[in-house]
């Protein structure tokens, strides 16, 4: 199946507000990636809460280009600014597509 992935870089103060906006025309929810830095690998990981937030969400079907048109205009109409993409994303067979990574 092909899906439409929808990705809003947007204030770290946005966030949840671009992800609740967005996740209402979605088929499957919104994800936040928020940018870290993390000096080795026994220290914790130390969010940057300036840097901009990534917000995704993925949309699938007839109206799934129309909706991420929906999203760029639903964010700017609530005031929010950000810098949308939007990329065609095929699904995997993660049943078999995890086996790439690993020898098995």
């Amino acid at each position: 199946m092909k899906y439409i992935e929808l990705t809003a870089s947007v204030a770290a103060a946005d966030a949840d507000a671009a992800s609740a906006l967005l996740r209402t025309l979605s088929d499957g929810g919104a994800w936040v990636e928020t940018r870290f830095t993390q000096p080795d690998l026994e220290s914790d990981a130390i969010p940057d809460h300036d840097a901009p937030v990534l917000v995704h969400v993925y949309m699938r079907g007839a109206d799934a280009e129309a909706n991420a048109s929906l999203g760029r205009m639903a964010l700017t109409t609530a005031g929010i600014d950000a810098q949308v993409t939007v990329q065609r994303v095929v699904e995997e067979d993660w049943a078999e597509a995890w086996k790439e990574h690993f020898h098995v």
